[in-house]
């Protein structure tokens, strides 16, 4: 048998670092007083390119797509996360979405190719 006092995963610490130990009641939550700025210059490329490039197959924004998978593709982002972010989409847009996502990861497939030349 395992020891329960044991401390939990560093994905389950509190705020403060502290580690929570199995079975006892976890204290109060604190706010933290000095909140880290926000960044200094907002989203970057690659946030900004997922977004463009979920809207522009919400909305059928064709001429769009290449555009952002290639800032995608020079960011290092892989063919599954693409797929996997495109599920995402379609999962919240509905069926409609689902041949315009077929259509991004066919043309992201020949970027990835053009690259590897």
């Amino acid at each position: 048998m395992t020891d329960d006092k044991r401390p939990t995963g560093p994905h389950l610490r509190l705020v403060d670092g502290t580690p929570t130990v199995a079975g006892e009641p976890i204290p109060q939550a604190t706010t933290p007083q000095d909140r880290a700025p926000p960044p200094p210059h907002g989203i970057g490329p690659y946030e900004q390119a997922l977004t463009m490039l979920a809207v522009a197959v919400t909305i059928g924004a064709r001429a769009q797509y290449d555009t952002q998978l290639r800032v995608l593709q020079y960011c290092g982002f892989s063919r599954d996360q693409l797929q996997e972010m495109l599920d995402l989409v379609a999962g919240l847009t509905g069926s409609e979405t689902k041949t315009a996502t077929a259509e991004v990861i066919a043309r992201y497939d020949v970027i990835l190719t053009e690259t590897r030349r």
